[in-house]
């Protein structure tokens, strides 16, 4: 399904009928959409995604997606998202016990 965003789509959306909280496949159609100029498309389903990293994934997990979701925010101009979702994201990893 490399490069095939019609058939890519489908098969998301088909995990999503079965498990609507996969946060795999809901981070997978906002790319779709990321890379489709469909950028205030994606950042919903990117902060569709960030509940369900909250509740039971680690916090570094968590710091990640918030740092992806960041990133995207600043290539779409919309700055002040991309700024808090970068700071939470630091300040998820400043809590975390080293290993």
């Amino acid at each position: 399904m490399l490069n095939n965003i019609t058939e890519s789509s489908k098969f998301y959306k088909d995990v999503l009928h079965s498990d609507n909280m996969n946060v795999e496949a809901i981070a997978c159609i906002g790319s779709n959409h990321f890379y489709s100029d469909q950028p205030e498309i994606a950042l919903k389903f990117y902060r569709l995604a960030i509940p369900s990293t909250s509740a039971g994934w680690s916090v570094g997990y968590t710091g990640g997606w918030r740092v992806v979701i960041g990133m995207r925010c600043a290539l779409c101009d919309i700055l002040p998202d991309a700024i808090s979702h970068i700071i939470t994201a630091i300040l998820l990893v400043k809590t975390m016990k080293p290993q």
